[in-house]
């Protein structure tokens, strides 16, 4: 009975925690106009604001699994988590571009280390499927960033 009340509680926690970092881009990719509004940013920064969080991502994702190795996936986990939602309070709080796009790679650093863990490719949760799945809804995505604020959109994660 133990074992399973362990499995179930794995199972939600990496769930949630792979649903953020999933969501996270498609949430900041349909609040780019709010976001330029309300950083005055340029096309070129708004590009960087998406590709910080997906190439540091692609680039650590291998290497967070190395470390999840060699220092415990659990310990790693929680460290990536904790990078993750950190990141995304800094992002919430930001004045400037370019402590967003920082923000945002130190997300997509956290991010890599969370999907880089094997429980979280295990639970049978595709997280591209996940986008392409919901990617229906972005089209009607500027209706509901309609009237929000910086802040208001790092918080819906």
């Amino acid at each position: 009975m133990q074992a399973r009340s362990n499995a179930l509680w794995t199972f939600v926690v990496t769930s949630i925690a792979l649903l953020m970092v999933v969501l996270d881009n498609l949430v900041v990719t349909t609040a780019l106009p709010v976001i330029k509004a309300d950083l005055g940013a340029s096309v070129e920064q708004l590009e960087w604001i998406v590709n910080a969080y997906t190439l540091t991502f692609a680039v650590l994702l291998l290497t967070g699994a190395a470390l999840g190795d060699r220092f415990g996936r659990r310990r790693l986990f929680v460290i990536g988590l904790a990078i993750f939602t950190g990141a995304s309070a800094l992002a919430a709080m930001s004045t400037s571009m370019e402590s967003l796009i920082l923000a945002r790679a130190l997300q997509g650093a956290g991010g890599a280390i969370v999907g880089s863990d094997r429980r979280v490719g295990s639970i049978g949760v595709d997280g591209p499927g996940l986008v392409r799945r919901n990617a229906g809804g972005a089209a009607s995505g500027d209706q509901l960033w309609d009237g929000m604020t910086l802040f208001d959109i790092f918080k819906v994660r």
